[in-house]
């Protein structure tokens, strides 16, 4: 029962987070699409996003790599 308490709170933290960032990449996009239609740093705003989502992305993938490494090394 402690177990479903922590994992439930887990899912509620994780939902509360999220929920508040979707307003920020609506700001963020009424913003590049303002400026972009301006000539100003609406341009490179895509790139600028794209860049910052990728780490993520790598670290997961160097993670799970190191584990899957780790997990099928052979004994001997």
């Amino acid at each position: 029962m402690n177990r479903f308490k922590h994992i439930f709170l887990l899912a509620f933290v994780t939902l509360s987070v999220s929920m508040s960032s979707w307003g920020q990449c609506v700001m963020c996009k009424a913003l590049g699409e303002q400026s972009a239609n301006q000539g100003m740093m609406g341009t490179g705003l895509n790139q600028g996003i794209i860049f910052i989502m990728i780490i993520p992305y790598l670290l997961i993938g160097i993670g799970l790599v190191l584990v899957w490494k780790r997990f099928n090394k052979e004994e001997g």
